[in-house]
């Protein structure tokens, strides 16, 4: 009878281990898409999972999960989810990330409207405001302007 006891006993906590297993995987998730680590694949695995789980997935996972592309030169990964990141909150701090991501593109018209887009949005935002008088400066020793009309734009979308 004793043995029995402890058999359920011991099933009981072996089951309930098992429940907790997914709550810590889930914690570790949130944490490493939270770079709470210095590794951008696992940041990139972490941010992949959580969004995976979540029915309303939050502007900031896109966000670090974009930067972690950016990180790891996967430039159109991490343009697409900083272009979900403001999908999802047209007033996320995305659009200076989006910009510099199509800047290194060759999207120079795309930049520009990011750039400003963030300095709309934060006129205290002097990485924006920095690209884009860089950008102006440069459009205007090749003779274009400052929309870009006549600079050279990467890939059509």
């Amino acid at each position: 009878m004793m043995s029995s006891s402890r058999s359920r006993v011991s099933l009981a906590l072996v089951a309930a281990s098992a429940l907790l297993l997914p709550a810590k995987a889930h914690a570790d998730s949130q944490s490493d898409c939270q770079w709470a680590i210095n590794d951008p694949d696992r940041v990139v695995g972490a941010c992949t999972t959580l969004l995976a789980e979540q029915k309303a997935p939050q502007a900031w996972m896109h966000f670090n999960r974009g930067l972690a592309f950016k990180v790891l030169g996967r430039l159109e990964e991490a343009e697409r989810d900083y272009s979900r990141a403001i999908a999802l909150d047209a007033k996320y701090a995305a659009y200076t990330n989006r910009g510099n991501v199509r800047l290194l593109l060759n999207d120079t018209r795309g930049a520009l409207a990011d750039y400003r887009k963030a300095i709309r949005l934060d006129p205290k935002d002097t990485v924006a405001r920095e690209n884009l008088k860089a950008i102006e400066a440069a459009l205007r020793k090749v003779g274009a302007d400052k929309t870009g009309q006549g600079a050279t734009s990467g890939t059509a979308r």
